[in-house]
């Protein structure tokens, strides 16, 4: 059974955090603002908690999930493939597609997993949108409020 670390406790991180509960694999969560964890970890009840990623690190998480700014993602990423741990990392993967490839090929070269959360692939209404017909031009524009699981 892996145990998950959560970093980033923003609006996404809780609620990342609380479906690894439910799975029965959240193991610690991290932000850099420490009224934060303590708030966010009233509701899990979890005793792992850390401010930064080598803190989460030593508490010997199996993965670590990355809900941080998506200005972070490359270095805790990289940080977390260097300790030799698995990754879900929120989209954007990284601002710069070349830190992107860089990940990857870490990843591979090391035998890690590196996966990039894209719920709107998922959605109901993404799966039935129609496809253009002949040489049609399709615009979509998706707009959302707060809204996740």
């Amino acid at each position: 059974m892996k145990r998950v670390g959560v970093i980033g406790l923003g609006y996404w991180g809780p609620k990342l955090a609380r479906c690894f509960k439910e799975l029965g694999v959240l193991w610690a969560i991290a932000d850099q603002d420490e009224r934060r964890v303590y708030e966010v970890n009233e509701s899990l009840g979890i005793g792992n908690l850390a401010a930064d990623i080598g803190a989460l690190l030593a508490l010997d998480c199996d993965a670590i999930a990355i809900a941080t700014p998506p200005e972070t993602h490359y270095d805790i990423a990289r940080e977390a493939l260097n300790a030799g741990r698995d990754i879900f990392i929120e989209k954007p993967m990284t601002i710069s597609s070349s830190d992107a490839e860089s990940l990857q090929k870490q990843a591979g070269a090391q035998g890690r997993n590196l996966m990039v959360g894209h719920i709107y692939l998922h959605n109901g209404g993404i799966k039935r949108m129609p496809v253009p017909v002949g040489k049609a031009e399709l615009y979509v524009q998706l707009l959302n409020e707060k809204g996740g699981p």
